[in-house]
């Protein structure tokens, strides 16, 4: 259990969780990439979603709901936009920058609590968390490639729903790829997806890797993202490491 505390205290997604108030009810606000621009794949199939598109008029996507999960009649999707859908928050302050679609998530924290404790324990550990854009569009088709990869049709005229969490799944627009409730940078987050994979404590209690395996698997990771970032957090988990070893040694 200690050694989970350890991975997580040095954990890159950090971001600060704002208290504000909205119609008198408290909220908490977070920042959230909604979107990016590129190839992704979603109900119907891979579409390419370019950055003229997103950048249109990006003040439609304030106001609409958040929701856990995609809202369903049966089998159906179904729009948010109706009182029988719960919802827990709203999106403000969207914005397009650099190619990604951010925006603020206002979640109420009643609601959250009482719908989901589970997103809000991944926010409030700044856990990574999926989302995914409930969203209409017109799908002009049109096969093509866009950065190596292939889309069958492309997002036309954007009109916002609503905007799902997904704790413990994976959007069309995933943590992986740059999307989520995160601090808004790709790089910082696809090192920690990786040094997660590695986990270099429990490998050593597990798989009772060696020190030297271990660190050659942190400097690889670390050197892939910007050297001179990371350098102190490569020093951080060398010198944990080194302590972990000589313990399983004694």
């Amino acid at each position: 259990m200690k050694n989970k505390q350890i991975i997580h205290s040095i954990q890159l997604n950090s971001y600060t969780i704002q208290r504000k108030q909205l119609d008198g009810k408290p909220h908490i606000v977070v920042p959230v990439v909604m979107m990016l621009e590129g190839v992704h794949n979603g109900s119907h199939g891979a579409i390419l979603h370019t950055a003229e598109e997103l950048s249109h008029i990006t003040e439609a996507w304030n106001g609409i709901p958040v929701t856990i999960q995609h809202p369903k009649n049966g089998s159906n999707f179904i729009s948010a936009n109706s009182p029988e859908v719960p919802y827990v928050g709203r999106i403000f302050n969207t914005k397009f920058t650099n190619g990604k679609l951010k925006a603020q998530a206002w979640l109420d924290v009643e609601k959250l609590e009482s719908t989901s404790p589970t997103t809000m324990a991944y926010i409030n550990q700044q856990k990574p968390l999926d989302v995914s854009v409930g969203v209409f569009t017109d799908e002009e088709a049109a096969e093509g490639e866009w950065n190596g990869e292939s889309y069958v049709a492309i997002a036309r005229n954007y009109r916002p729903d609503h905007l799902a969490l997904l704790p413990g799944e994976q959007g069309a627009c995933s943590w992986a790829d740059g999307c989520g409730i995160r601090t808004n940078n790709k790089n910082n987050n696809k090192i920690e997806n990786n040094m997660k994979k590695v986990n270099p404590i429990n490998s050593l209690q597990v798989n009772k890797q060696s020190f030297d395996e271990i660190s050659s698997q942190i400097r690889q990771i670390v050197y892939a993202g910007e050297k001179k970032i990371y350098i102190s957090m490569l020093m951080i988990y060398m010198t944990i490491t080194s302590y972990i070893a000589r313990k399983q040694e004694e």
